[in-house]
């Protein structure tokens, strides 16, 4: 059974590299980089979307929890727990306004809201580069921070592994340092000594 499927996976890659390829134009990096970039704001837009629509699942999930709560309550039932909903209120709230949560947490690390505070060059194609980097990078870091707001959420439902939380905080600080690249960067060259 081993030797079966690595037949089917050297097949498989054989088949992927011996397929020919038709021959397109030549495309300029600098046609490319306008392309990546056109892109990374509807990409946003999108995962703003699905935070808004998590975010009021989150709520709207913790709100009939409550209810249940209140009614376990009214029947002197002992193992229901508010911890779990209120978390879940919180990161929903906080997916909601995962814009505002980010500018909160920009603000809070590096002292501004504006993460593209780098020096531009004479060289266009390499501005665009730059420019076009510290776009993917932030919105990485934006799926960062959200995943990291599911992992508090898992922390509230206790479906959560040991470890959770550490990786809830790592996703967003990390998240928080990528959506700044350049002043993380700036910061690490700082504090490495690199260059004054």
């Amino acid at each position: 059974m081993n030797t079966d499927m690595k037949t089917r996976a050297l097949y498989t890659v054989l088949t992927i590299l011996l397929v020919p390829v038709p021959a397109f134009a030549a495309v300029d990096i600098t046609q490319m980089l306008i392309s990546i970039q056109s892109q990374i704001p509807a990409l946003s837009k999108l995962l703003t979307g699905l935070c808004y629509v998590a975010g009021f699942g989150l709520i709207l999930s913790a709100l009939f929890h409550l209810r249940k709560y209140g009614e376990m309550r009214t029947m002197m039932a002992a193992n229901a727990d508010l911890k779990g909903p209120i978390i879940q209120i919180v990161v929903g709230a906080c997916l909601v306004q995962l814009p505002v949560v980010t500018q909160v947490a920009m603000q809070t690390a590096f002292g501004t809201t504006n993460p593209l505070a780098y020096p531009e060059s004479d060289n266009v194609d390499l501005d665009l580069l730059i420019t076009t980097i510290i776009l993917i990078v932030q919105f990485v870091g934006a799926i960062a921070i959200a995943r990291g707001l599911f992992l508090f959420n898992k922390l509230g439902t206790g479906q959560a592994q040991p470890g959770t939380f550490s990786k809830a905080v790592i996703h967003v600080l990390g998240g928080t340092l990528c959506f700044n690249a350049y002043g993380t960067a700036q910061i690490l060259f700082t504090t490495l000594g690199i260059f004054n």
